[in-house]
């Protein structure tokens, strides 16, 4: 096969014959084919109704092989290059199919019932991707948004989001029509999916195939049960809705209500461990049980910096004058010391002090001073300040005044009176943070600084954005020292956020 030709005539029986041949292929070769046809058969812009047929034929194939691999890789160490460039082909390929049958939906010549069952099937793939990136913690597509809006709104335009399709792919089967497999994409989404393991996944993803008709999608803003919205005619992923911004694109709102009555009822039945589903209830319903609901307790008084830019800015000024503290310290006279009695010693006469007092508060300028309150969930505080605008999933910075400092990501928003008082709902990240300076950029990263967060026996690192990084993509920081990406544990529009090897 040449670069631009298929392998095979676009007819039912050559695309069968030819698919026969792969069964002789080991699977990784299997997949290398499939993908090369399906980048051809991508851009085929003649014969449309035989480019849909042989898509058609091809999607068993495709789903038998990226399962296989998925099985092989998942029950044995990936790390290596070659299984990673393997595990991220599947991907592709099952990329690049949901967007071959993107194309199908936009061609002429094709009847109504191919071009349904085109959206149908782009949504099944799309969705099937993005269970695979799940799964490996791969960077998943944003681009992937867009087409998904696209196809949803073609239907929506023909009426035929709720038709039954007919086909007979039994991985397919739990969703029979264009609208519960959007359900299925948008619920597994707003699941947070990358903060659990591999095995977690698979079972999040069985569950919320059996859940998904219970999402409820409407294009109207009044109801106070939506926690989530999605603006369809953009490239984003749907969001939790913030209450204090007035700009928000509220398309399509999302109301996970019955999804979270029936988790939660008595015979409910699932393989997930307690603690993973009483996250996924707490993210599903926008965390609104844990911050309308702080303990009573004294508050912790400090300040709190929002958005990768001001953290990394005030952690560097952090790190440069520990660095002048403890150099200070080092090449002060031992006799002084000695001869210096402690109560002798005027902390508000000493220059030093005051130069770092009024240091510490220079850094703070752009910091709102806050209170924290606790709340009755793992890792999670609640900031309480004056009005402030900030999004959910920007990342947050607790700075204490002995210039330690905590990080964290921010899961709710509320304004609690008419004064305007804000409840800021933050997950904290266990570690220390603190910023690395990049000694080569990568071309995905316009910023030369990061932030390393280190703890007990692990480092996760903080990235700008969403970047297009892979697993076992690896840094150049200063002094030759090299990050290497193991896996994409959470993200956001504000953050990319790797556990590091």
């Amino acid at each position: 096969m040449t670069k631009n030709t298929l392998p095979f005539e676009l007819s039912s029986d050559a695309v069968a014959i030819w698919l026969n041949f792969l069964n002789q292929n080991n699977i990784a070769k299997s997949a290398v084919e499939l993908n090369s046809a399906v980048k051809i058969l991508r851009e085929h812009k003649s014969k449309s109704s035989e480019v849909f047929k042989a898509l058609v034929l091809i999607t068993p194939k495709v789903i038998t092989t990226c399962n296989s691999i998925e099985l092989a890789f998942s029950t044995k160490n990936h790390s290596g290059t070659p299984s990673l460039k393997i595990i991220r082909l599947c991907i592709q390929l099952l990329r690049n199919m949901g967007l071959a049958f993107c194309k199908i939906n936009d061609l002429k010549n094709v009847s109504k019932d191919e071009q349904n069952t085109s959206i149908y099937f782009a949504l099944q793939l799309i969705g099937h991707s993005q269970r695979l990136s799940a799964i490996f913690h791969e960077t998943p597509s944003s681009s992937l948004w867009n087409e998904i809006g696209n196809i949803y709104h073609s239907a929506l335009k023909e009426d035929s989001s709720q038709h039954k399709i007919n086909h007979n792919i039994p991985t397919f089967k739990s969703q029979l029509t264009i609208e519960s497999v959007l359900k299925r994409i948008i619920l597994f989404n707003i699941s947070n999916p990358y903060l659990y393991s591999a095995k977690q996944i698979k079972e999040l993803f069985l569950i919320i195939s059996m859940l998904a008709d219970k999402l409820v999608l409407n294009n109207i803003t009044t109801s106070s049960i939506n926690t989530f919205y999605w603006d369809s005619n953009s490239r984003n992923a749907p969001c939790a809705i913030n209450s204090i911004l007035q700009d928000q694109q509220l398309v399509t709102t999302i109301n996970t209500e019955d999804v979270i009555s029936t988790i939660q009822s008595n015979n409910f039945v699932c393989n997930l461990d307690p603690d993973a589903l009483f996250n996924i209830i707490d993210h599903l319903s926008g965390y609104q049980s844990v911050i309308n609901n702080p303990i009573p307790s004294a508050p912790a008084i400090s300040h709190l910096l929002i958005g990768f830019d001001n953290i990394s800015e005030y952690l560097t000024k952090v790190s440069t004058l520990k660095k002048i503290q403890k150099l200070s310290t080092q090449i002060t006279p031992l006799d002084t010391l000695e001869n210096t009695k402690i109560e002798d010693m005027d902390v508000t006469s000493n220059p030093q002090s005051k130069n770092t007092s009024s240091t510490n508060l220079e850094f703070l300028s752009k910091a709102k001073a806050v209170k924290s309150l606790q709340v009755n969930s793992k890792n999670l505080v609640i900031a309480e300040t004056s009005y402030i605008e900030c999004n959910i999933g920007d990342i947050a910075l607790f700075c204490y005044a002995d210039l330690t400092n905590k990080i964290g990501i921010i899961r709710q928003i509320k304004i609690t009176n008419i004064s305007k008082t804000v409840h800021i709902l933050i997950e904290e990240i266990s570690g220390t943070p603190s910023t690395l300076q990049l000694s080569k950029t990568p071309s995905q990263i316009a910023e030369h600084e990061i932030i390393v967060i280190d703890a007990p026996m692990t480092q996760r690192v903080l990235l700008p954005y969403l970047h297009k990084l892979s697993n076992g993509g690896k840094l150049s920081c200063v002094a030759d020292k090299k990050i290497i990406l193991e896996s994409l544990i959470d993200y956001s529009p504000f953050f990319s956020l790797y556990q590091t090897s």
